[in-house]
């Protein structure tokens, strides 16, 4: 019985002490605020974590958010105190995201970024943290999604993102690669929008080609309109394409590319 007291009061004590480690506002006084948030993210980030918490709070510092953007950086992370969100994974995500914008040169994307983050959070916890976890591969790894043997990446300068609706990446003038065991799969100079909420990859205009299977790209190869690739399973479907097999063939053909 003086065990079960004992574990019983340790817990009590262990929670009452995260509470008191975790505010229930920032200050909404830009230069009060890093402050309050590095207390606040130190009590729980380690190791590479803690390392993206002193970028984030170097660029907050060093001016490469400007006053609307650290607003808005406040704001939200009110919310997400409000919302009940973790410091692991939420706050990190967060952090290690914003430095992405930073470090990729994307940070004129901040503003639909956070207004389609701050959407996602009114929706649910959920909806806010599979945005930021793909926010967080895309704008820092180029990477769209990983599932099963699938690494879905795009090679892209311009991206973009849509608020309304759906929420979705948008990419122009870019390579889309797909790596799994032993294959690889692309699709050039393409232009496409990424919707993570269904892992569809829906693409206009851009080149494929069969060299994965020893095929010349110069002789075998398939000129793109518009298709659409379901991410999860790498089903690639383009309604209207034209085929060229200089191989077999002196003229293209027009059809459907299902690969």
């Amino acid at each position: 019985m003086k065990r079960i007291s004992v574990v019983l009061l340790i817990t009590f004590l262990l929670i009452q002490s995260l509470s008191a480690q975790r505010p229930n506002s920032f200050s909404y006084d830009p230069s009060r605020f890093i402050g309050e948030f590095e207390d606040f993210f130190k009590t729980f980030a380690k190791g590479n974590n803690n390392d993206a918490g002193d970028e984030f709070y170097g660029n907050y510092s060093a001016g490469k958010f400007n006053p609307q953007q650290k607003m808005a950086i406040i704001k939200l992370t009110n919310e997400m105190l409000n919302s009940n969100c973790q410091g692991n994974p939420d706050f990190v995500q967060y952090v290690l995201t914003c430095n992405a914008l930073v470090n990729s040169g994307q940070i004129s994307k901040f503003e639909n970024w956070h207004k389609t983050l701050s959407t996602s959070l009114k929706r649910s916890r959920d909806d806010f943290q599979k945005f930021l976890s793909v926010s967080k591969n895309v704008f820092a790894d180029k990477t769209l999604l990983q599932v099963g043997a699938f690494t879905w990446v795009a090679e892209a300068s311009n991206i973009d993102l849509q608020v309304q609706g759906d929420p979705m990446f948008i990419f122009k003038n870019m390579t889309l690669f797909c790596y799994t065991p032993g294959d690889t799969f692309e699709i050039y100079n393409t232009n496409g929008r990424f919707i993570p909420s269904k892992n569809l990859w829906l693409g206009n205009a851009g080149k494929m080609d069969w060299t994965r299977v020893g095929l010349d790209s110069n002789k075998v190869y398939a000129q793109l309109k518009n298709y659409k690739i379901d991410l999860t399973d790498g089903l690639t479907v383009a309604d209207s394409a034209t085929f060229f097999n200089k191989y077999q063939f002196t003229q293209s053909i027009l059809g459907k590319v299902t690969d």
